[in-house]
């Protein structure tokens, strides 16, 4: 439940109210699960970055945005530990 709670919310924090998506698929032994947001996007330099710790896009906006800047590293360690 985390790490979709942490995927929705970061996806809604970047709309800049255009709405998010989420998308699912699954069967007895995978699911799938896409959330995606409908926000001016990320450029291909900086889709690495945005999983290293404390890492923010806008700098500027950090404090307006909150959130510690944990919370796409945090999805990417509970996928890697599901997924071992």
């Amino acid at each position: 439940m985390t790490l979709l709670r942490n995927l929705v919310l970061n996806a809604a924090a970047d709309t800049g109210g255009n709405g998010i998506r989420i998308w699912s698929q699954g069967d007895r032994r995978k699911i799938h699960i896409e959330v995606t947001d409908c926000g001016s996007g990320i450029s291909e330099e900086k889709v690495e970055k945005i999983k290293e710790p404390f890492y923010r896009i806008d700098k500027s906006r950090s404090r307006e945005a909150g959130g510690s800047g944990l919370g796409l590293t945090t999805c990417e360690q509970i996928i890697i530990r599901i997924c071992r």
